[in-house]
């Protein structure tokens, strides 16, 4: 099965893919799958997706960035989950964080950036996020879920319906995972 990942910059993306490829931790789980990162700026064409899968699953994995056009990849895909995050002040605060810092996976502290975040930055994101609703959250045909279901609200369970993977549960998703912590009074609080 092939199963595509679209998401908005810093929707927990990462996370989930590595959820979905480790399931019930178990090296016969892990061995049915393969994924690909990819680099948004790809050409995706009929020619893109590998022929000869050696696994059960491949896992295609998209950050959609403005202008961006994934149907072909979405018209290969068996299923297509969309991630993307109501918050979009902390998506805005996080995505330029994680530019400056270059590092999108790990934990960072967050200082009052507001003042290092320009108006192109803003627009950029917002032009992004209305692209996205446009493209995918619209389309009741999609399975859609944000960041905000999926990490606090126990929406991986829609998830593991939604896939029927064997070996895939609610165990192990990293439920109230949050990279950023916020400095209080000189001590780290992780919100």
């Amino acid at each position: 099965m092939i199963i595509t990942v679209i998401n908005e910059p810093r929707s927990g993306s990462h996370s989930f893919v590595h959820w979905i490829e480790n399931g019930d931790g178990t090296f016969e789980y892990r061995k049915k799958f393969d994924t690909i990162w990819g680099i948004a700026q790809y050409n995706i064409t009929d020619n893109f997706i590998p022929k000869n899968i050696e696994t059960e699953h491949l896992i295609l994995s998209y950050n959609h960035l403005a202008g961006n056009d994934y149907r072909k990849l979405i018209q290969v895909s068996d299923k297509c989950i969309f991630l993307y995050r109501e918050n979009e002040k902390e998506q805005i605060e996080s995505w330029v964080a994680a530019k400056r810092s270059s590092d999108f996976q790990r934990l960072y502290v967050y200082k009052e950036i507001n003042d290092l975040i320009n108006e192109e930055q803003t627009l950029y994101m917002k032009q992004i996020k209305k692209e996205f609703s446009e493209l995918y959250l619209s389309n009741s045909n999609y399975f859609c879920i944000s960041y905000e279901d999926l990490f606090y609200r126990k929406g991986i369970k829609r998830v593991v319906d939604y896939l029927n993977i064997d070996g895939l549960t609610e165990n192990g998703f990293p439920c109230g995972l949050k990279l950023r912590q916020n400095i209080i009074n000189n001590k780290k609080e992780i919100i």
